[in-house]
């Protein structure tokens, strides 16, 4: 883990998004979701479409960008809305630090909260996120973009599989960041 850097991404990357996106779903391939892995990513022009306040991150291992993460505001709450690590440089921590340092940005920007809509059964998505303390939460009336986002989710192409949200409290540090 010691060549992986995590920093702040430049327009300039935004070009790589979709290949790395595009590796990353292969981890969908390996456990038959095929058209999940089949899906096209968002163009590079999606992230130059986003608001300023988003907070976009790049890891690199090696010098050679590996994954990426994007956190838009939803709710008034920082909501992680992709985290994408190329396939083939799973299981090097890569996910681990681009979700740290997001939430750690989420934390010194003011926000009091991350959430995230993820695969329930998976272990490369809610058991994932479950080991650094998110929660799983059903969106309610205090949450409209989300619960809109939540149901949307249950009527496009990932209905067909069990999608929960889930929340982190942030507090005034980190906490529950377990390997």
């Amino acid at each position: 883990m010691a060549d992986i850097k995590i920093r702040k991404a430049m327009p300039s990357d935004f070009i790589n998004f979709p290949v790395v996106e595009k590796e990353a779903a292969q981890a969908f391939a390996e456990v038959g979701l095929v058209d999940i892995a089949e899906m096209e990513p968002s163009p590079a022009s999606f992230y130059n479409e986003l608001p300023l306040s988003t907070i976009i991150l790049v890891a690199e291992d090696a010098g050679k960008m590996t994954g990426f993460c994007v956190i838009v505001e939803m709710d008034g709450e920082a909501h992680l809305k992709e985290l994408s690590v190329s396939y083939h440089s799973s299981g090097k921590g890569i996910g681990k630090a681009l979700l740290r340092y997001a939430v750690h940005q989420a934390q010194i920007r003011g926000y009091q909260a991350v959430t995230l809509t993820t695969f329930a059964d998976l272990p490369f998505n809610a058991p994932f996120y479950q080991r650094f303390g998110f929660k799983e939460f059903v969106p309610d009336k205090n949450w409209p973009e989300l619960k809109a986002l939540h149901a949307a989710e249950k009527h496009n192409e990932l209905g067909r599989y069990k999608r929960i949200g889930m929340i982190k409290i942030l507090g005034g540090s980190e906490q529950n960041s377990s390997e």
